[in-house]
């Protein structure tokens, strides 16, 4: 099932936050332009708006410093900036799926996952393609050609040798078993891990949407059916911290082990203690303002101060309006900059 904006990605590089409105996990992009954030010593922010140089949807984007960036969408497209957005070029990608997400821990070494979506009858995998020449050759590193149907959704590494992916699908009966897909690597994606967790209960859509660790051994993992998972080894074992059934989770950020924030939406849950306990909180009750709002993203630079992403469901008052919420109290109140 398709709903609202899709996910909206930002990543804070230097003195910059970039964001492309996208789609993840089933979810439909409807706008392909790039916002960027440029932040003065003073504090004084202004979003301006960027043309991508493509009609392709796109669904990630990341910088490695204040001007080399790539972005991955639709159709394998793969898009690289070198001078902070002004222009932008096509990369070879040698994928025939769609993109979901890109990370990359320097300005050569990078990856992208994506795959089928879970709803679609096309014989297509989840997998991850690999750079070390940032981007001018983009290979193969992992492909899922035997199992359901399904896609990967969000990648993270935290350095040169160890990353994680998250996912789901489904087994493609009209009636369908859904599943949670966890793949690890500890050799810069040479050889992946794979974990394939089925959801006990037939129609129940669980499939992960965004993962995030704070050092080699603690992450956390986010997705629909309100499900917030931890993990204490490396991404070996996971157990659930939260499930919700009228929620889905977008996105999962934390800056240390204890500090935590994940988005779905109309909600922000915000954690201290690592996800031992989560404070469910609401941006706005949608309807005295006349909305249906929808939060994609979420980044704090300090425990503080920190961003969430989003935007109003098309078929209230507001249309399709892009929302950029800004805190400098933790998320107990937070600011409509856009």
């Amino acid at each position: 099932m398709k709903e609202g904006f899709g996910k909206i990605i930002y990543k804070r590089r230097n003195d910059m936050l970039s964001l492309t409105k996208s789609r993840k996990a089933g979810k439909t992009l409807l706008q392909t332009l790039f916002f960027f954030l440029l932040i003065t010593q003073m504090c004084f922010a202004q979003w301006y708006e960027q043309n991508s140089g493509t009609i392709k949807n796109l669904y990630a984007v990341t910088f490695t410093d204040s001007n080399n960036g790539f972005a991955v969408g639709d159709s394998e497209i793969i898009i690289k900036t070198t001078d902070g957005g002004t222009n932008w070029i096509t990369q070879s990608s040698g994928s025939v799926f769609p993109l979901n997400d890109v990370t990359f821990v320097n300005s050569s070494t990078g990856w992208v996952v994506g795959g089928d979506d879970w709803y679609s009858t096309y014989d297509r995998k989840q997998i991850i393609l690999a750079t070390t020449n940032g981007g001018v050759t983009w290979q193969l590193q992992f492909n899922d050609s035997i199992g359901p149907l399904g896609q990967l959704s969000s990648v993270h590494f935290i350095n040169e040798n160890n990353g994680w992916a998250v996912g789901g699908g489904t087994d493609g009966e009209e009636k369908p078993h859904f599943y949670r897909a966890f793949l690890r690597t500890t050799n810069s994606g040479i050889s992946w891990t794979s974990q394939t967790e089925w959801i006990d209960t037939t129609g129940k859509n669980g499939i992960l949407n965004a993962v995030q660790f704070s050092d080699q051994q603690i992450g956390w993992a986010v997705g629909n059916h309100g499900t917030i998972m931890k993990t204490t080894n490396g991404g070996v074992n996971w157990a659930p911290q939260i499930q919700n059934p009228e929620i889905v989770l977008n996105d999962v950020h934390f800056i240390d082990i204890n500090n935590g924030w994940a988005v779905g939406g109309n909600h922000f849950f915000i954690t201290t203690n690592g996800g031992s306990i989560w404070e469910n909180q609401l941006f706005y009750d949608s309807s005295m303002i006349g909305g249906l709002l929808n939060c994609y993203d979420v980044h704090f630079v300090n425990p503080t101060t920190g961003y969430v992403v989003g935007g109003w469901d098309e078929s209230r008052v507001y249309g399709n309006r892009l929302i950029i919420f800004k805190t400098i109290d933790g998320g107990l109140t937070w600011t409509e900059q856009v």
